[in-house]
């Protein structure tokens, strides 16, 4: 225990608890209703999606790239979900819809940033304008209401006192914790994020394990846009 506890004090992330940690006194200090169960449930259901979309993004950075068109892939592919949701009367096919729409958003940041040599930032930078105009275009910058009873079940339901987006982020969370530290693709990522020269000359497949990684971002970020759908019952083109 002991062990643990000093590598937590050592560790960069030592700050940000304690940071972390004095914000929740003051703020249960300054509001009566910071500590109760309802506002701590709303808390998570929020921090869900970021954290969600963030796992993502997690990995991108690890290979020493950027993917600013998060935000607008998670309006596309919310509007995508309540589209076809509309259309099918199925929640799974939505999801997977909203799934295919974040693979495929991610496939094109990979080719651009792999195959036509675009620095990410720019590259994702441009298809986050073409989203975000697609987006309001097709929409005509009006949301888009979904018509399926118990769809808002998957962003609003619980599995006994916990909210199911927290369930699927804590999920995420442990899977890819143990996807980067314990498998060979993990190793792969840390290894062409550190230095890709030396990876590629070492036989990796640098350019595979880029495309794959924005590919996993896009879709994280398409879940967590399913999920805000599913809470507001809509699919939102400024989301």
């Amino acid at each position: 225990m002991k062990k643990w506890a000093g590598r937590v004090v050592q560790s960069e992330q030592a700050g940000l608890l304690l940071a972390l940690v004095l914000l929740c006194v003051v703020l249960s200090m300054l509001s009566p209703v910071f500590f109760t169960a309802i506002n701590i449930k709303n808390v998570l259901r929020d921090a869900a999606l970021v954290a969600i979309a963030g796992t993502g993004m997690v990995m991108v950075i690890l290979l020493g790239e950027i993917d600013l068109s998060v935000g607008s892939t998670q309006a596309v592919a919310g509007i995508v979900a309540v589209s076809v949701l509309n259309a099918f009367s199925s929640v799974m096919v939505a999801m997977g819809a909203a799934l295919a729409v974040g693979a495929v958003i991610g496939l094109l940041n990979g080719l651009l940033v792999t195959r036509a040599q675009i620095n990410s930032l720019i590259a994702t930078l441009g298809m986050m304008a073409i989203l975000r105009g697609s987006a309001m275009v097709s929409t005509g910058a009006v949301s888009i209401q979904g018509t399926v009873d118990g769809f808002i079940e998957v962003g609003t339901g619980h599995i006994g006192p916990i909210p199911i987006p927290v369930l699927i982020a804590f999920t995420l969370l442990i899977l890819f914790f143990l996807v980067l530290h314990y498998t060979t693709f993990g190793r792969y990522v840390y290894a062409i994020g550190g230095n890709p020269q030396a990876a590629r000359l070492s036989g990796l497949s640098v350019d595979k394990t880029r495309i794959l990684v924005f590919v996993i971002a896009g879709s994280l970020a398409a879940l967590s846009a399913f999920i805000l759908a599913s809470r507001l019952n809509s699919g939102q083109p400024n989301a």
